[in-house]
């Protein structure tokens, strides 16, 4: 198990794993997937490889180029690595197990929270618009109403 921490330790190769554990991939797919050249994914797969954590399952030709090399985890990685990364810190969040997903869970949580809040204060302030509208009805009609008194005085 030692020697595979420095091995899984890479975040690339964590994420190509976790990808190949999914299911059997070129190259050329898991570098567009992963957004990163295909030469650094050949060399993450091979040390992948060396380590026996990846093999070649099939080969294809290909009319564009050299022949595609089918790969895949050369056993159920994705409980081997969810495992690891507890104990492995990357520099990245977005990989970094269950730790992120609390936090983000507990990020969620705190703006449902700040939402209810705000909710419960927008109610308030509506019933209290209300209130005044209210009451600046009452106003004005009584204002109305001492003003026909004061014109029908002014009348007489």
């Amino acid at each position: 198990m030692s020697d595979l921490l420095p091995i899984l330790e890479n975040e690339m190769r964590r994420r190509i794993l976790s990808i190949l554990s999914l299911r059997p991939s070129y190259i050329f797919e898991l570098a567009r997937f992963l957004n990163t050249s295909q030469q650094l994914v050949a060399k993450h797969i091979k040390a992948l490889e060396k380590a026996g954590l990846v093999r070649k399952v099939g080969e294809e030709e290909s009319p564009f180029g050299p022949k595609r090399i089918l790969y895949s985890a050369s056993m159920p990685m994705m409980s081997i690595i969810e495992f690891l990364e507890d104990f492995i810190s990357t520099d990245s969040e977005e990989y970094n197990g269950n730790n992120y997903i609390k936090k983000l869970d507990l990020e969620l949580k705190e703006l449902d929270d700040e939402i209810d809040a705000l909710k419960l204060r927008l109610k308030e302030l509506l019933e209290k618009r209300q209130q005044l509208i209210l009451k600046l009805a009452i106003e004005q009609k009584i204002d109305l109403i001492e003003f026909i008194e004061n014109y029908i005085r002014n009348m007489d």
